[in-house]
């Protein structure tokens, strides 16, 4: 007979194979032990365990959808859980200050960037094995800044109007 000290289930536990179905959001280390009872004349049940290290699921958020004026950098606001390791990276040709060190890297738009006026951000995930890989993205808009011209100075005389 098979238990375990999860909060899982298991099926079939009267089988030398069972299966153990994680319970809702369980992580962490699982011992299942194996209880076999003796043929007659024995008195002694054997027991044998094993273990079973369930790691959470990565996650990734790169934040929300953010503007910023030409000529600006975006403070990023990543975040993950259940990782191995990550890394930023962009549809555009700007720049991270560290990409693969802080969830919240500063990203420098390029020319080609302000001139495409958006540019996708995307947070990477490693995930602990043998758990999948994540991403997230975030979209920023860059605007451009406005632009003024008066036109060239002028004398007029007084009580003439100016066109």
């Amino acid at each position: 007979v098979w238990t375990s000290n999860g909060t899982g289930t298991l099926s079939d536990e009267t089988t030398l194979t069972p299966t153990y179905t994680p319970g809702a959001g369980e992580t962490g280390i699982i011992t299942l032990t194996l209880t076999a009872q003796p043929n007659s004349g024995c008195s002694t049940a054997v027991v044998s365990t094993m273990t079973i290290t369930i790691n959470g699921s990565a996650t990734a958020s790169a934040g929300a959808d953010a503007t910023i004026c030409e000529g600006s950098t975006h403070t990023l606001s990543g975040s993950a859980t259940n990782y191995v390791s990550y890394v930023w990276t962009t549809s555009g040709t700007g720049s991270f200050n560290n990409p693969t060190t802080t969830l919240t890297p500063v990203y420098t738009p390029s020319a080609a960037d302000i001139a495409a006026g958006t540019v996708t951000l995307t947070l990477n995930v490693t995930a602990n094995a043998p758990c999948s890989n994540t991403s997230a993205s975030m979209v920023l808009t860059i605007t451009s800044s406005p632009e003024a011209d008066a036109g060239v100075d002028v004398t007029i005389c007084q009580a003439q109007p100016l066109q």
